[in-house]
């Protein structure tokens, strides 16, 4: 059944949270969060594709993305039809050798994407980002056994690409700056990705990579365009960010985002809950991702330049798993966004802090320093 947000709002407020996210962070804490889970001492909040590294459900799933989406998961057409075709050889298992350390790696897995893998959850209330997921809603609303809320993270004001993008430029044209407070009053969401940061060529050593890489997210205003398809279901609903904003007050609200973790925080916040810890939100692909259920990595392939056995001794497990992210995004989150999360960060704690909510990251040596550090009730 299709819901909306006031629906949520302080469902469960005062009961304490945990957000997981897929940082390495995560293992450090996840016998203890699903302990917790299970003595109902907290709520659990998931993202993605969760059940590739917990085995317990979450009590609420949120979803950003584009190729893990509704209706593919229910047609089995895009990725799942791709891999429902791909021969058996396409799902061999490799085997990184890390000093002592031995693990499975599979170049494909079928269970990368169950079929039908939302109505497999179908107990599970499911916030997925509509303006991502392009699903028909009416396909959706017929098809999707969840209860489910489908919300938008970049419409704000209810204007479509074009019109926002035509107001920018107006603006941009007037003043001869990407000073646009328009939506939001913030301005951060018109700025620039950090490019020119020396750290990009220590983190992409190889220039030509490194290029393609800064090609790809140099773009400014990167989350709008005239050709989106994300416009045709717009439905004059506020945004997640505009949703909390009226509910803390806060003058301002946070940009379009570019981590589905930021958007289970928001859930968290407007559902009330108190505390809300955070585990796993490393954010820093350098790092890799934690461990999943299975022995290995689901991954689609390896990084550009990793090889499958990597014998020196003091290499550590993370270096291993950080191959296998994409190396034109590697430097995302601690370079090209850093700023743009740091203030989405400080937006919503204080947005949290309005409405008496306090944030607490699990993670102690991350390098982002916004929220509190602390650790979970014994």
């Amino acid at each position: 059944m299709r819901l909306k947000i006031q629906d949520i709002i302080n469902k469960h407020k005062g009961k304490p949270c945990v957000v997981t996210t897929h940082g390495p962070s995560l293992d450090d804490h996840l016998d203890q969060v699903l302990q917790l889970q299970k003595d109902n001492k907290v709520i659990r909040i998931s993202v993605n594709e969760w059940y590739d590294f917990i085995e317990r459900d979450p009590d609420y799933w949120v979803v950003s993305s584009g190729e893990f989406n509704i209706g593919d998961s229910i047609t089995k057409s895009g990725l799942w039809n791709m891999r429902r075709d791909l021969p058996p050889s396409a799902y061999t298992s490799n085997t990184l050798v890390i000093g002592n350390n031995t693990e499975k790696t599979k170049t494909l897995t079928r269970s990368d994407y169950p079929e039908d893998v939302f109505n497999k959850y179908k107990h599970i209330p499911l916030f997925y980002n509509r303006t991502a997921d392009l699903t028909d809603p009416k396909f959706v609303e017929e098809n999707l056994k969840n209860d489910y809320i489908p919300y938008d993270n970049k419409h704000f004001k209810g204007d479509n690409c074009r019109e926002m993008l035509t107001n920018f430029k107006m603006h941009y044209e007037e003043n001869k700056n990407l000073n646009f407070t328009d939506y939001g009053n913030n301005s951060q969401m018109w700025q620039k990705p950090d490019i020119n940061d020396p750290i990009l060529k220590e983190i992409i050593p190889n220039t030509k990579e490194l290029e393609y890489s800064i090609f790809v997210h140099k773009n400014i205003a990167g989350h709008w365009s005239p050709k989106n398809k994300c416009c045709r279901n717009l439905d004059g609903s506020l945004t997640l960010q505009e949703e909390l904003q009226v509910l803390s007050g806060h003058e301002q609200h946070m940009t379009p985002g570019h981590t589905v973790g930021m958007f289970a925080l928001t859930f968290a916040v407007i559902m009330g809950c108190d505390p809300i810890y955070v585990s796993g939100f490393d954010l820093n692909y350098n790092l890799g991702y934690a461990s999943s259920i299975e022995p290995g990595i689901n991954v689609d392939s390896p990084g550009p330049g990793c090889s499958a056995h990597i014998n020196t001794e003091d290499a550590q497990l993370i270096a291993a798993r950080a191959c296998f992210i994409s190396t034109h995004d590697r430097p995302a989150w601690v370079v090209y966004y850093k700023q743009f999360l740091l203030d989405d960060m400080r937006i919503l704690k204080e947005s949290a802090e309005n409405l008496g909510i306090n944030i607490i990251n699990l993670n102690k040596d991350s390098w982002h320093e916004v929220f509190e550090k602390g650790e979970l009730p014994s």
